[in-house]
């Protein structure tokens, strides 16, 4: 196999308070339209909502995307991929537990280098792509 570096730069913050430091994290990267992909218990709870809120004080717009399934499908990830595209977001929170954080990985993989997930499975799309 040909020698490759891949790198997923990620914030992960967990705790008591730690959606009040999203702003502040989102203002360091230079974000200015975060992309929440959360799953539809927690949008109920209005957790989704809160996460939206906190951004638009600091003047940061959001899409949110409340569709991830525990295990997330491959039809999931092309849905919020398309998702994040079109709406013109330059940063991804995942907000929830491990399926929201595997669905934001794989848009963020997706949206930068394209195809399908399903591409990446067993590295097919990593040997076809230089991953600059």
């Amino acid at each position: 196999m040909k020698e490759f570096t891949f790198s997923v730069p990620q914030n992960i913050i967990v705790g008591k308070g730690s959606l009040a430091k999203l702003p502040e994290v989102a203002e360091k990267l230079g974000g200015k339209h975060g992309f929440i992909i959360s799953g539809p218990h927690l949008n109920k709870m209005g957790i989704v909502g809160s996460c939206a809120d906190a951004l638009k004080a600091k003047g940061i717009e959001s899409s949110v995307f409340t569709e991830t399934e525990g295990n997330p499908s491959v039809e999931t990830v092309d849905k919020a991929a398309e998702a994040y595209k079109a709406s013109g977001a330059d940063f991804i929170v995942a907000l929830g537990g491990g399926s929201p954080m595997d669905v934001a990985k794989a848009v963020g993989v997706v949206a930068k280098y394209g195809g399908s997930i399903t591409e990446y499975e067993a590295l097919t799309k990593c040997r076809e792509t230089s991953f600059r």
